[in-house]
């Protein structure tokens, strides 16, 4: 995602570009990501708050001035995308493309 930092000239243009990403590296990479959430929770702890400091701070750099906290705000995304992604994955009818274009819509209401 390092290529859509500080490229996007609005905050708007900036979600529906990290969103889109995030769908892609979840379909790419689900059965992994749910090995990691799975293991001893010591483990995934420390991972997912290096994970979740990340693309806090990611997230702040490219919608700066805003009183919506980035860390939480990419946890809401990353955790939706993962469970729309998960439900997919496990054969269930979600209508994903649907959720996902009402998830950038409705963010998109906040800015």
């Amino acid at each position: 995602i390092n290529d859509l930092d500080n490229k996007s000239e609005s905050p708007q243009v900036f979600l529906e570009n990290y969103i889109k990403r995030m769908v892609k590296f979840f379909e790419e990479n689900i059965e992994a990501y749910t090995l990691i959430i799975n293991i001893d929770s010591s483990t995934v702890d420390t991972l997912m708050g290096d994970i979740n400091g990340y693309i806090g701070d990611f997230i702040g750099r490219n919608i700066p001035n805003t009183s919506i906290n980035p860390k939480i705000l990419g946890i809401l995304i990353n955790g939706y995308i993962y469970y729309m992604t998960l439900e997919l994955f496990n054969g269930t009818d979600i209508k994903f493309d649907e959720k996902v274009e009402g998830l950038i819509n409705n963010l998109n209401l906040c800015f």
